[in-house]
């Protein structure tokens, strides 16, 4: 089967539902992208392994690393494999020393969340890319999209980050909060002039 390597471009806000939120999945050159929709919660933690965030304690994909290094497990490779009644379907290439590969079945955010953390490549399968409608053409930058070309707009990811805050508080998850709170007076600190 032909595959096609994707690059992880950022996550945007989805036109499709209030809490939901698109990946986007795709090539900055020759510049096309495929929306993935997903969770606030898995766009949280892609989010914040993009931006180099580390959570004061382990996350579920974070705790998911650290359980599969402690036995010898590596991740090699996602690849989307099926388009389904709108659903990609996804699987986690793992390897270990003391087991033969195994291939399991993933939704795709959970396994992108997990192919940063391992820095493993994502692939796609070509036959899905054919179908119409489904690749958007234009070039999406890293991060958070940004109407400015090459770079992520402050002010949005300040919006963002505090609206994440808001949920945190909402959720009475008040570790998160805290962090995220953290978080933000780092980025404002960084945007105020010297």
């Amino acid at each position: 089967m032909e595959r096609v390597k994707l690059e992880i471009l950022g996550i945007s806000f989805s036109k499709s539902g209030s809490d939901a939120y698109a990946l986007l999945l795709g090539k900055k050159s020759p510049g096309w992208h495929i929306p993935v929709i997903i969770g606030p919660l898995e766009a949280q933690s892609i989010a914040m392994q993009m931006e180099g965030m580390k959570p004061p304690r382990p996350q579920t994909h974070d705790l998911f690393v650290e359980f599969a290094r402690s036995f010898g497990i590596e991740i090699k490779e996602v690849e989307i494999h099926e388009f389904k009644k709108g659903v990609f379907f996804a699987r986690i290439l793992c390897e270990s020393k003391f087991h033969e590969p195994i291939s399991l079945d993933a939704r795709t955010s959970d396994a992108v969340a997990l192919a940063l953390r391992f820095r493993c490549p994502v692939y796609i399968a070509a036959s899905i890319l054919d179908i119409p409608g489904l690749v958007v053409e234009g070039v999406i930058h890293e991060g958070v999209s940004s109407s400015t070309p090459g770079e992520k707009d402050p002010a949005k990811v300040l919006a963002e980050l505090e609206r994440m805050l808001n949920e945190a508080i909402a959720r009475e998850d008040y570790e998160q909060a805290s962090f995220l709170r953290d978080e933000i007076r780092r980025k404002k600190g960084k945007s105020s002039p010297d």
